[in-house]
């Protein structure tokens, strides 16, 4: 997305998950909606024996829409 941008690749910018959800919410329930995201499938993988492949779709899915969805309600750095 930088380079389409014109921007270095190497730069850091403000367009990770974890800048998009803190934009909106504190950075304890930032902390909080990143860690289910990072153990839940997991748990749903170990524990439950849900196939790898559903639990990674569904997974991957939440991610899109999670990244959609703060990304369109960021106006603190829509101008950079």
């Amino acid at each position: 997305i930088r380079i389409i941008n014109g921007k270095n690749a190497l730069l850091g910018d403000r367009n990770h998950i974890h800048h998009l959800i803190n934009n909106r919410l504190s950075i304890f329930n930032t902390n909080i909606i990143l860690t289910l995201l990072a153990i839940t499938p997991v748990l749903l993988f170990s524990y439950l024996g849900i196939n790898f492949q559903i639990v990674l779709t569904i997974f991957i899915i939440l991610y899109i829409i999670l990244i959609l969805f703060f990304k369109s309600h960021d106006t603190k750095y829509s101008n950079r």
